[in-house]
C-alpha cells in the first residue's frame, strides 16, 4: 500500500482549511517529505484542502507487511498530525476542525512501528505531543503558508519550497542538530 496524501478536509471555513493544509506541508517538508503541490480550492467533489505528497512506499503491496523503517512511520505520523493540530491553534474560536481521515490515516501507519500493538495509545500520545512542539517551532512558516494560500489557493511543492526557502533551511538545519526538544529529526 503507498500513502502519498494528507486526507482532504471536508466543510469548512477557508481560514481553518489553510492552517490545515499549511500544517501538513510545512511539517512534512521540514521532516524531508517532498510536497508535490497543496491546495485549499474545493475538489469536484467541493471538498476543500488537500497537500499531495511524492508517494512512499510504506507496506509491500503483496503481502501489506510493513517496509518502511520505523522513524518512516514517524515522521508521516507527525506530518499527519500536524494538520488538525495546526487548524486548532489557529483557532481564535472553536471551530470544526477537520481530522476525521487524517486520524484513519495515523491508525494505518500506527502499524508499522515493531512492537506498538501493547503500547499504541501511549506512543500516540507521544507523537502528538512531539508534534505539536514541532508544530510550534514551524509556526511562522505555517502563518507564511496559510496566507499565501488564501491568496492564490494553490501552490506548487516548488512554489512552496521557494517561498520559504530561509525557513525551510534554517528549520531543517536546527532540527538535525537536535536542538529542538521535543520536534524529533527527520
Amino acid at each position: 500500500m503507498v500513502l502519498a496524501m494528507e486526507e482532504p478536509s471536508m466543510t469548512g471555513d477557508l481560514r481553518g482549511t489553510a492552517f490545515h493544509e499549511a500544517g501538513h506541508s510545512v511539517v512534512g517538508l521540514v521532516l524531508g517529505f517532498e510536497l508535490d503541490y497543496v491546495t485549499i480550492g474545493p475538489d469536484s467533489k467541493g471538498v476543500l484542502g488537500l497537500s499531495w505528497f511524492a508517494e512512499v512506499d510504506f507496506f509491500n503491496e503483496s503481502t501489506g507487511a510493513p517496509v518502511a523503517s520505523p522513524t518512516t512511520f514517524e515522521r508521516a505520523i507527525k506530518k499527519t498530525l500536524a494538520g488538525v493540530l495546526s487548524q486548532t491553534r489557529a483557532a481564535s474560536v472553536k471551530s470544526d476542525v477537520h481530522g476525521s481521515e487524517d486520524r484513519q490515516h495515523v491508525e494505518i501507519l500506527l502499524v508499522g512501528i515493531p512492537g506498538l500493538r501493547a503500547e499504541k495509545e501511549a506512543r500516540l500520545a507521544s507523537l502528538t505531543a512531539e508534534t505539536e512542539t514541532l508544530v510550534a517551532f514551524c509556526w511562522p512558516g505555517i502563518e507564511t503558508l496559510a496566507a499565501l494560500l488564501l491568496e492564490r489557493s494553490r501552490l506548487s511543492g516548488t512554489e512552496v519550497e521557494t517561498e520559504l526557502s530561509t525557513f525551510l533551511q534554517s528549520t531543517r538545519k536546527t532540527i538535525s542538530s537536535g536542538s529542538t526538544e521535543g520536534a524529533g529529526t527527520p
